[in-house]
């Protein structure tokens, strides 16, 4: 891996491990990663009583095969077709769905920005195929073949993320915790993607392989680091969800209602007008048109604190 890879990679990690570290007071790497397995496991719970019990599975990786008829890129297209079309088909209990709002997020993918077609990182075959036309050097064949990869990648992560939820739905009662669990969830994801790309084009990248014989292919296609990169975010966010529902509680709510406040610049006595003053001078500040470049990361904290607060204004 390159220097600047390993760069990208570390500076993303110290943001995910401060998402991680505001929950559990450890970084990602003080634990254990999961066994090297394509098998189904299910986590059994904490022993720690204090903890309540949550419901998490960790699902098998389905072993795609190109035959020699299927040499040219039809087979990987429907892959990739296939996965993404699987992964719209994931479906989150609506008493979550309902306060997702997804519209005010979007995920960081080598360097872009992009909405968000399903939660938590699904984006649409039109994104992904801008941002894979930023490469001039890649054939119909190398693209569909990173297409396959990156859709099936993410049709676990989604099984995960989202059953993950269904089945502690009961946790998730509270909006803003809600809008916690959104925002750190993406960012999470988000990290892995962004390595799974990374190590994709590294490969892609070998002079001395050539990925279009079917062996090299079926090798990326259910390559390890493929499957590693999937246990490891599994044993992470899994950790995570646990400290989420059992850690989580008013205090932590009440921190990010005073970002919000002192992100917006209010004081604590601020009414709901003042609020709506201020986001409405913000949003101009960091429109586009005023700028003259899209300054997304300001535009994204404009829109999540704005979903904090008018939470808290409508509740109080």
């Amino acid at each position: 891996m390159s220097e600047s890879s390993d760069k990208k990679i570390n500076k993303e990690k110290r943001k995910i491990n401060k998402i991680f570290r505001n929950i559990t007071k450890t970084n990602v790497d003080d634990y254990e990663d999961v066994n090297q397995d394509d098998e189904s496991v299910g986590f059994l719970d904490y022993d720690d009583e204090i903890f309540e019990k949550i419901h998490f599975n960790k699902y098998s990786f389905i072993n795609n095969r190109i035959k020699e008829e299927d040499s040219n890129f039809g087979y990987l297209e429907y892959l990739s077709n296939n996965f993404y079309n699987k992964t719209r088909e994931v479906y989150l209990h609506y008493n979550f769905l309902k306060t997702i709002d997804i519209k005010s997020f979007k995920i960081k993918l080598n360097n872009h920005y992009f909405s968000i077609n399903r939660f938590p990182c699904l984006i649409s075959q039109d994104n992904l195929k801008i941002l894979l036309n930023n490469y001039k050097n890649l054939d119909d064949f190398t693209i569909n073949l990173i297409k396959a990869c990156v859709y099936k990648f993410t049709y676990f992560i989604h099984k995960t993320v989202t059953y993950g939820i269904n089945e502690n739905i009961v946790n998730f009662n509270n909006y803003i915790k809600n809008k916690i669990l959104i925002k750190d969830t993406i960012k999470i994801v988000e990290f892995y993607l962004n390595d799974l790309y990374i190590n994709l084009f590294n490969e892609l990248n070998n002079p001395k392989v050539d990925f279009k014989h079917k062996y090299y292919a079926n090798y990326l296609l259910n390559h390890s680091f493929i499957i590693s990169n999937y246990n490891h975010f599994v044993k992470w966010y899994k950790i995570y969800l646990d400290n989420f529902v059992n850690r989580y509680n008013i205090n932590n709510i009440n921190n990010e209602i005073s970002s919000a406040f002192s992100f917006f610049k209010l004081d604590d006595d601020a009414s709901y007008e003042d609020f709506k003053l201020r986001y409405r001078s913000l949003s101009k500040k960091f429109h586009p048109d005023s700028l003259g470049v899209n300054n997304e990361e300001e535009i994204l904290k404009v829109n999540y604190y704005k979903l904090i607060l008018e939470s808290y204004f409508k509740n109080n």
